[in-house]
């Protein structure tokens, strides 16, 4: 009862300040640009990368009367999460703070943050047309979107071409799994010494299912199952000996030397994705072909966010709709020419995609084998049309429980794969921390 009463009134809170952010953004003046003379807008930030100072900088000269005050940890992330955690809890934080170290998945600190949904919906210059909105609902946490990405990531697979009947097989799926991964193993390689992936471990294979594990919104813990004991189980005897234990590296498609050696050892390769795979063509073909998402068991994509914002709760409804009108200013490809936002995941918004892909050009310069495409722009358009379907699946956020969840899994993993733990063990004191925690949230 007592929940349905806290969603309630949220979700009445939520409709009162859509109201008063619709009336910041209604007193437009005729270019349609609402008028934030007068007011100040505070940061907290950390990565140099972002170039934020460069972007405040930007935003002052285009709307004279604002203030943009920067307050840069540069990449001092233990330094950042100490001091803006306090200021959060103490009231005095920021009123716009990048996400990194802000735990926005626990209760407590989710309380402190507004959601971004609601002022995004307010600005009748929003169309999620423009953005590939499917990731916001994603990153949303209890329904409300608290921490604004910029942008994200996801996983792709794809099949040993040298393995006869594989890529065909493979081709079959729309989407692959970790259980098809081992199942096309046992199928094509059970006999051989090649492994699934380089990446592939117990970690991993629960990090990408641990929906099927972990109901962090419903506060349901279920690890300790015969489903869990054998995907760990499993992984862990086709885990790459080499590779770190729960670590993910992604080679990219473009690197010919590494892909030949991984198919001699690899039945699969995964890879985050970039340009490469539709920048290229092959006077050969691919030692891995035909490219599927990779999913969890119930086919959704499972999703990396980066780059994320947070907005303080406690800032008024003008610094709200100033927040939002500052990440807009910073994600229009015209702004972030002098000093791009240089991430090398994919950007939340559609025309961010062509701009964002340009800067990898450079790179691209790939002999012998493998060639650069001839027309870039018909690449980056087989790219972005590549987003665009991925934007229609299903998606989860990869991440979505506490960093305390996360610490219990990184090291009760850990010592099952070093032998301290068997897997009926991990099982059972996963499902016993991690209860007990779940309990403490509420």
């Amino acid at each position: 009862m007592q929940n349905k009463i806290t969603k309630t009134i949220t979700a009445s809170i939520t409709i009162i300040l859509a109201a008063f952010v619709l009336l910041a953004f209604s007193a437009c003046s005729d270019n349609d640009q609402p008028d934030f003379s007068g007011e100040i807008l505070t940061i907290s930030t950390v990565w140099d990368y972002q170039a934020i100072e460069h972007f405040a900088q930007l935003y002052m000269d285009a709307n004279h009367g604002v203030i943009v005050e920067v307050n840069h940890f540069h990449n001092s992330v233990a330094g950042y999460e100490n001091t803006v955690s306090s200021q959060l809890m103490a009231g005095t934080a920021d009123v716009l703070m990048c996400a990194t170290g802000l735990d926005h998945h626990n209760p407590n600190v989710a309380q402190l943050l507004a959601d971004w949904w609601p002022i995004m919906q307010a600005d009748p210059n929003f169309n999620e047309d423009d953005y590939f909105v499917n990731a916001f609902h994603a990153a949303k946490t209890s329904g409300r979107l608290l921490a604004y990405p910029f942008s994200f990531s996801y996983w792709l697979v794809a099949a040993n071409n040298t393995v006869p009947g594989l890529a065909d097989a493979f081709a079959q799926h729309d989407y692959i799994t970790t259980a098809d991964l081992l199942r096309l193993h046992g199928q094509f390689a059970s006999d051989s010494a090649m492994l699934v992936h380089e990446n592939f471990d117990a970690f991993t294979a629960v990090f990408e299912n641990l929906d099927a594990f972990l109901d962090f919104e419903g506060r349901i813990a279920n690890f300790n199952n015969p489903q869990f004991i054998e995907i760990i189980s499993s992984a862990n005897r086709l885990a790459y000996p080499v590779g770190g234990f729960g670590s993910q590296v992604s080679r990219g498609m473009y690197e010919e030397i590494t892909m030949l050696d991984h198919s001699q050892m690899f039945l699969f390769e995964d890879f985050v994705p970039g340009t490469f795979q539709f920048f290229m063509t092959y006077e050969q073909e691919m030692p891995f072909v035909n490219f599927r998402p990779l999913a969890n068991a119930n086919g959704e994509l499972v999703m990396d966010f980066y780059d994320s914002f947070v907005l303080n709760a406690a800032a008024s409804d003008i610094q709200k709709a100033l927040a939002w009108d500052f990440m807009t200013f910073i994600q229009n490809p015209e702004n972030r020419a002098s000093a791009p936002l240089q991430s090398v995941y994919r950007p939340m918004l559609h025309k961010s995609v062509h701009e964002n892909m340009y800067s990898f050009v450079g790179q691209a310069n790939i002999v012998n084998r493998w060639r650069p495409a001839e027309s870039l722009e018909a690449s980056l358009q087989e790219y972005h049309d590549h987003l665009v379907r991925l934007g229609e699946m299903p998606m989860t956020n990869g991440r979505a429980v506490t960093q305390t969840i996360m610490d219990i899994l990184a090291e009760v993993m850990q010592d099952f794969n070093t032998g301290l733990l068997t897997a009926e063990q991990t099982a059972e004191l996963l499902q016993n921390r991690i209860s007990i925690v779940l309990m403490e949230l509420d």
